[in-house]
């Protein structure tokens, strides 16, 4: 793991902190599992939340799922975590993403939520929830394509598709750290990195009816989008900056 940004990341990002923003995107995942495995599909389940920072998103998902487990590697906002946990049906723990430390198929549902890009060597990540996951389990994946104008934790515009060198000399001179700690990949590459599940698209469903998986934020250009035919939408998926996908285990 990029050890010297990750650790640090609700510093870096404090949005990470705000629960009301935390509390719609928690809602957005629920949507989109209710979709996906029908209503009340967590009750019982045992869910892991990669990531979890400050676990208010986890602790929504707990209050409807069986056993719930967050991780991260940020210690101050795990603290905030838990300030609020409610053991042993919600635990917090710090641990690496890409070294779970879970016996193997410990859990039926796991929530992956903008994670892949801290890390050097995704592939360890992919290859830990794949082991971790039960059979006919899944991974809600939520993430960013690398092309990208605006890159969301530097806030720097096309700092994501920079060559490293110069994304690092504008950090420095942003004085937003000494260098960039983020490694996006296309669409193409993610595509690739996910290649080991069955992969089930929402990016274009939740574009033409937002408000149907609780994207409120999307309202606006779902006026739009929802009245184009869902197979153009899947055809500018590539394009587009954010990404949410159900990866389910093979």
């Amino acid at each position: 793991m990029n050890n010297d940004r990750a650790p640090a990341f609700s510093a870096l990002s404090p949005s990470i902190l705000d629960r009301e923003d935390r509390l719609r995107i928690g809602r957005q995942i629920l949507a989109v599992l209710d979709h996906h495995l029908g209503d009340g599909c967590l009750a019982g389940r045992r869910v892991l939340d990669i990531g979890c920072s400050s676990g208010v998103i986890t602790a929504l998902i707990a209050a409807t799922a069986g056993s719930t487990m967050g991780i991260d590697v940020d210690e101050p906002a795990l603290a905030r975590a838990r300030a609020v946990a409610d053991p042993p049906r919600l635990e917090f723990r710090k641990m690496s993403a890409d070294a779970l430390d879970f016996p193997n198929e410990s859990f039926d549902v796991v929530v992956c939520n903008q994670m892949y890009y801290w890390l050097e060597d995704p592939s360890r990540l992919m290859a830990e929830i794949d082991r971790v996951l039960a059979r006919g389990g899944v991974c809600v994946f939520m993430t960013v394509n690398k092309y990208k104008i605006w890159e969301a934790q530097y806030r720097l515009p096309l700092l994501s598709v920079m060559p490293r060198a110069l994304a690092d000399v504008c950090v420095r001179l942003a004085g937003k750290g000494e260098r960039f700690g983020c490694h996006y990949l296309s669409y193409w590459e993610l595509g690739h990195l996910c290649a080991g599940f069955d992969v089930h698209r929402y990016t274009a469903r939740i574009l033409k009816d937002p408000l149907s998986y609780r994207f409120t934020k999307l309202s606006s250009i779902g006026q739009v989008t929802r009245r184009l035919p869902l197979s153009w939408l899947e055809a500018l998926e590539p394009l587009s900056p954010n990404l949410l996908w159900v990866l389910a285990k093979k």
